[in-house]
C-alpha cells in the first residue's frame, strides 16, 4: 500500500499535510479518513482535526469522514476495504509506538511484502486480489514467519 508520511504540529503545517492528503482520493475512490484523538488530545489533534475538516470544505468532490483512533483500529480489522486514504496525526502512527508496536509493526510490514512477493496483491498493488484474499495471505505470511 503506497504510503506517505510527514509532520505537522503547526495549523500552517497541518494545512500543507491536509492539502496533499486531500489530493490523493481524487485518483482514487474519493474517500479520506481524519484519524484523531481529539477529546483528549485537544491542542494537538484536536487543532489537526479541526484544520483538515476546513481544508475538506475546498474539497467537496471528496467524501470526508473522521474518526478517533482507538474505533479506526477496530474498523481497519473488521472492514479495511470500506477505507481509501487515511490521514492521522503523526503521534498516533507506527513510528511513534513503543517497542513491542515497533516489533508488531516489522512483522506486519514484512507479511505485507512477503505474500506480494508471493503473487497475492490487491488492484492499487497491480494484482487482482480481493482485500479479503490480500489479507488472509498477510495472516498466512505472519504464520509462516512464527514457525
Amino acid at each position: 500500500m503506497p504510503a506517505s508520511s510527514s509532520s505537522a504540529r503547526t495549523p500552517q503545517a497541518t494545512e500543507r499535510v491536509a492539502r496533499v492528503a486531500f489530493g490523493l482520493p481524487r485518483s482514487r475512490r474519493r474517500k479520506l479518513s481524519i484519524v484523531h484523538k481529539a477529546n483528549v488530545l485537544r491542542l494537538t489533534t484536536g487543532l489537526f482535526r479541526t484544520v483538515c475538516q476546513e481544508v475538506a470544505q475546498e474539497y467537496p468532490d471528496v467524501a470526508v469522514d473522521d474518526f478517533h483512533i482507538d474505533a479506526m483500529t477496530v474498523h481497519l480489522v473488521r472492514r479495511a476495504q470500506d477505507f481509501d486514504v487515511i490521514v492521522l496525526f503523526e503521534w498516533l502512527g507506527p513510528r511513534h509506538g513503543d517497542e513491542k508496536a515497533s516489533t508488531d509493526a516489522r512483522i506486519i510490514e514484512k507479511a505485507v511484502a512477503d505474500a506480494i512477493a508471493a503473487g497475492t496483491a490487491t488492484r492499487d498493488l497491480g494484482g487482482s486480489a480481493s482485500t479479503t484474499e490480500f489479507t488472509a495471505a498477510v495472516i498466512k505470511a505472519i504464520g509462516a514467519g512464527r514457525s
